[in-house]
C-alpha cells in the first residue's frame, strides 16, 4: 500500500498546485470554508503583519480535505507521507509575501473582478455559462463563510496579477528555441576513467589555520541595490542619447512621486539580466560595477534613490537597499571551507597529476589501451542528453557541456567534478533530425516560455522570502492535530 502511495506522490503534488491556483471551491465545494476553527492569536508574523490562526487552519483544512477525498480509507496512512502542517504554513507564507509585494507595487483588486472570477468557477456554471440559480442555491444552503471566501479570492487575484506582470516581461528568441530543441534531442555516449582523491593526506588543525590566516576570511563591505537602466548606443547620435536621458528622467519623476521602484523596473528597465527581478543586483562589493555607478551609490543612504547617472551602459536610476559592513567571518562559518582546503589539497594534486598523465598517454596510445595498461577501470555511460544526470557519474553541468563540445573519438583533458577528476572519450553522437524543429517550433517556444516564467517567479519568491522577517509562532504539529480533529 505504501508503495502505491509513493508512486502517486508526484501526481498528487501537481493536483495540489492546481487546487491552490484555481481555488479550492472548485474541487471541494464549500467544506473547506465553513470556518469551524476560530481560535484567536497569530500563527505567524510576516514583515510585521500578524497572520491569524484562522488563516493557517484554512490552509491546513484545504490540504486535509484534499487528502481525505483522494485517499478515502487510506487517509491516515497518507498523512505519514505528506507533511501537511509544513505544507500549510509554507503556502500561507508564500501567498502572504506575494500579496504584500503586490500591494507594495500598487496592484489593486476591484470587487467587480472578484465577482467575475466567481462567475467563472465551473461549480456555478451550466454548459459553460454562469448560472444564477446555482449561485443562489450555494448562498442559501451552504454553511460557508463567505467573508473568508472573498478574502481568499482577493488574495488569489493579487497573486495572479503580480505573477502576470512578471510573466509578461519574459521573451523567447528564435535562437533560444533552437538551443532548447538541441538540448532535448542531442545525445552523446562516452567512456570515462575516474580519478578520485583519497588517502595520503596530512591532517591539520582547522582552528589553527583560521587563527593564522584570518585575513582570508574577512568579508568586505557589501551593498545591495536595485537599478533601472535605459541603454544608449555609444556610437549613436547626440539626439538619441538625449532621448534616452529624457526617458530616464521621466522614470525618475515617477519614483519621486512615490511610484513603486520594483514596479517601474519591471516595466521600464532595459537590463535584461535584472529586469524580471525588479532591477535587483543583489549584494556586491566596490570594484564590481562601473566607477560612475559606484560613485553615485556610495553617496546614498539605505532606502534612497539616485537621480539619473551616466555610465558606459546608459543611464541608471539606483536605489540603495541595504549595506553589510566589513566583518571577520566566524570560525563556524568557514570551518567546512577550511577543512576542504587543508585536508584535500595534497589528494587533489595527486589525482590531478595522475589524470593529466593518463590523458596525455591516452591521446597517443588510445583510451582503452592506456587504461588497461595502467590498471585503471573505464566505463561507458550509454547515451544521454544535456542537462541531465550523467549515468554512472551524476549531475555535472560542465562535464556534460564538454562532452557535447568534443568530437567523436576525441579525448578530454582532466575534468573537475564534485567527486574528483574524470577523463572522457566521446564514443558516439547520434545525428539529430532538425526537421522536427520546424514541426515542433511553436510547442517548444511555449514550453520554453513556461519554463522561463516559472523559474523567474520562483526566483522572485525566493528573494522575497530571503529578505523577509518571518516569525512562526505556533507548534504546527499540535495545532494541526487539533484542526484536523
Amino acid at each position: 500500500m505504501l508503495k502505491t502511495l509513493r508512486y502517486n506522490m508526484k501526481t498528487i503534488i501537481w493536483i495540489l498546485v492546481l487546487a491552490f491556483m484555481i481555488g479550492t471551491i472548485i474541487l471541494f465545494g464549500m467544506s473547506s470554508f465553513t470556518g469551524k476553527k476560530s481560535e484567536t492569536g497569530a500563527a505567524v508574523i510576516i514583515n510585521g503583519e500578524e497572520i491569524p490562526m484562522s488563516q493557517y487552519y484554512n490552509y491546513y483544512n484545504r490540504y486535509a480535505d484534499f487528502y481525505r477525498q483522494f485517499y478515502n480509507d487510506n487517509y491516515e496512512m497518507a498523512r505519514k507521507l505528506f507533511p501537511i502542517e509544513e505544507m500549510s504554513i509554507n503556502q500561507l507564507i508564500r501567498d502572504t509575501l506575494l500579496v504584500q509585494k503586490a500591494k507594495e507595487m500598487d496592484i489593486n483588486v476591484r470587487d467587480e473582478e472578484i465577482i467575475e472570477k466567481v462567475k467563472n468557477y465551473p461549480v456555478f456554471q451550466t454548459e459553460g455559462q454562469f448560472d444564477p440559480r446555482k449561485w443562489n442555491s450555494a448562498v442559501k444552503n451552504s454553511r460557508a463563510d463567505w467573508i473568508t471566501i472573498e478574502e481568499n479570492i482577493r488574495k488569489d487575484l493579487y497573486v495572479e496579477k503580480l505573477e502576470r506582470i512578471i510573466k509578461d516581461s519574459v521573451k523567447v528568441a528564435s535562437d533560444e528555441v533552437y538551443d532548447f530543441f538541441m538540448q532535448k534531442n542531442e545525445n552523446v555516449n562516452i567512456s570515462y576513467v575516474h580519478f578520485s582523491p583519497d588517502a595520503f593526506v596530512e591532517k591539520k588543525d582547522p582552528k589553527k589555520y583560521y587563527d593564522e590566516h584570518k585575513q582570508e576570511f574577512m568579508s568586505k563591505k557589501q551593498y545591495k541595490a536595485r537599478h533601472i537602466l535605459v541603454k544608449i548606443n555609444q556610437q549613436g547620435s547626440d539626439a538619441d542619447k538625449q532621448k534616452a536621458r529624457e526617458k530616464c528622467e521621466n522614470i525618475y519623476k515617477e519614483v519621486k512621486k512615490g511610484t513603486n521602484f520594483l514596479k517601474l523596473a519591471l516595466e521600464h528597465s532595459e537590463d535584461t539580466a535584472t529586469k524580471t527581478n525588479g532591477g535587483d543586483l543583489g549584494y556586491f562589493t566596490l570594484g564590481t560595477m562601473d566607477k560612475n555607478f559606484e560613485d553615485a551609490l556610495i553617496k546614498l543612504k539605505e532606502g534612497e534613490v539616485s537621480p539619473p547617472i551616466s555610465t558606459s551602459f546608459g543611464y541608471h536610476i539606483i536605489k540603495l537597499e541595504s549595506i553589510k559592513e566589513e566583518y571577520l567571518k566566524s570560525f563556524n562559518e568557514v570551518e567546512i571551507q577550511i577543512r576542504s582546503k587543508i585536508v584535500t589539497a595534497r589528494e587533489k594534486e595527486l589525482a590531478k597529476n595522475k589524470a593529466g598523465e593518463f590523458a596525455a598517454k591516452a591521446k597517443i596510445n588510445g583510451f582503452e589501451k592506456e587504461a588497461k595498461k595502467a590498471g585503471l577501470e573505464f566505463n561507458t555511460t550509454g547515451v544521454f542528453t544535456r542537462n541531465v544526470s550523467i549515468p554512472g557519474i551524476g549531475y555535472e553541468k560542465d562535464m556534460s557541456a564538454k562532452a557535447f563540445e568534443l568530437k567523436v573519438a576525441e579525448i578530454s583533458e582532466p575534468l573537475q567534478s564534485a567527486r574528483g577528476l574524470y577523463v572522457i572519450k566521446i564514443i558516439a553522437k547520434p545525428p539529430v533530425d532538425k526537421n522536427k524543429l520546424k514541426e515542433d517550433y511553436d510547442r517548444l517556444k511555449e514550453t520554453l516560455k513556461d519554463e522561463k516564467q516559472n523559474k523567474i517567479i520562483t526566483s522572485f519568491y525566493e528573494q522575497l522570502k530571503n529578505s523577509a522577517k518571518i516569525e512562526i509562532l505556533i507548534n504546527i504539529d499540535k495545532k494541526s492535530q487539533k484542526a484536523a480533529g
